[in-house]
């Protein structure tokens, strides 16, 4: 599929392009399995965002996906402040506006330095595994291998939901313990992969300054009824994963928000972002920071089903047909919010959909509207578990 270039025209002084991201220039020992312990800076912490872990049955092993960040808020950094105010400036906020708080809150996760040669090591159940090194923005990734003798003792419900915890030590110079959570994947759950913005949270994507004011200027906004409709689907031991072009720096704003509003945990896929090294990227097109992790997820777990849920903002259909061409079998069904007034006979959704089946895939603009079909593409079956 040929990738579309979409130039978001954002009016943002220049000068507010120019950040200077701090990046330790102390070189690390090496990262070996059996180390315990991270080393850090004043002030610099690490998160586990979630992750998954998939249970290989003729080796009697776990193979555990872990996913750091390592970052340093920066709350009182004087240049960091002084681009707040620039920001407010921009667009026309005062200290004392109803919206300025949330504004500041936003803000300040987008302008967090984020740590790049950092060694992270974690411990699972009895064991001390190497994650790597952090990149420049901060994050290190790896899927490590875990007997099953030493995971089983580990594992604990949450509702439907099966988890392993993950904990990472941190020695210097304020020794805490940070504790992330690996989501089990059964071996039969169907998958549903959803979009966020304009398809669960109210962002008006295709209008740029209705963007910036959704996401900065007022609370997050729930789609009517979306909330409702996912917690149905999570009941039957579906698993969400969320696929958004936002950066990891908010995703703490944005699982709070769809904590808050009722929807159910999901693994979240995001675009790894740094402000002075491509701050461009920011504004760069859905297709590009999503569909790798889509065809990703398709192959990896193509023994599954999948529900694909989006909506006409941005690319979801042209992605979402491609990955019914690409595997047909795997697709139990495709739903499309409809915030453009398109129809099923436009072009651009013909096209989207050209050689997909017209039974696979549905334009909806209420999300009572694709529940009944839903569910019973599901077939309400619970997992099926070891």
């Amino acid at each position: 599929m040929k990738k579309k270039s979409i130039i978001y025209g954002v009016i943002i002084p220049l000068t507010l392009l120019i950040i200077v991201v701090m990046i330790s220039s102390l070189r690390p020992d090496d990262c070996k399995n059996g180390v315990r312990k991270i080393i850090l800076k004043n002030d610099e912490d690490l998160i586990f965002f979630p992750s998954m872990a998939e249970y290989d049955r003729k080796k009697h092993i776990w193979r555990v996906a872990v996913h750091a960040w390592v970052y340093e808020p920066e709350t009182e950094s004087a240049k960091r402040n002084a681009l707040i105010a620039s920001f407010k400036k921009v667009l026309g906020l005062s200290d004392h506006d109803e919206y300025s708080g949330h504004f500041e809150s936003l803000a300040r996760y987008l302008m967090v330095d984020q740590e790049g040669g950092k060694d992270v090591a974690v411990a699972i159940g009895g064991s001390d595994f190497c994650i790597g090194t952090t990149d420049g923005n901060g994050h290190a990734r790896s899927v490590v291998s875990v007997d099953d003798q030493e995971i089983s003792p580990l594992i604990y419900n949450m509702g439907q939901e099966r988890y392993i915890p993950v904990t990472a030590l941190i020695s210097s110079p304020r020794p805490h313990t940070v504790t992330g959570a690996i989501r089990i994947i059964d071996e039969n759950s169907v998958m549903v992969i959803s979009d966020i913005d304009d398809t669960i949270k109210i962002s008006n994507v295709r209008n740029k300054k209705e963007l910036m004011r959704t996401t900065f200027l007022g609370p997050f906004k729930p789609v009517a009824g979306m909330a409702r409709l996912y917690k149905r689907i999570s009941d039957t031991g579906a698993v969400f994963h969320f696929v958004s072009a936002s950066p990891w720096q908010l995703y703490r704003p944005l699982s709070g928000f769809l904590e808050r509003s009722g929807f159910p945990r999901g693994l979240f896929y995001m675009k790894s972002f740094g402000l002075s090294r491509n701050f461009s990227s920011l504004f760069a097109d859905s297709l590009s920071v999503k569909m790798p992790y889509i065809s990703e997820l398709l192959v990896r777990f193509k023994g599954h089903r999948f529900i694909l849920i989006g909506d006409t903002g941005e690319s979801d259909p042209e992605m979402y047909g491609e990955s019914a061409r690409l595997k047909p079998g795997s697709i139990l069904g495709i739903y499309i919010r409809n915030v453009t007034g398109e129809t099923r006979d436009s072009r651009r959704i013909r096209k989207a959909f050209e050689n997909v089946p017209d039974e696979m895939w549905t334009l909806f603009n209420d999300a009572a509207e694709i529940e009944k079909e839903i569910m019973s593409r599901i077939g309400g079956m619970p997992p099926k578990t070891r």
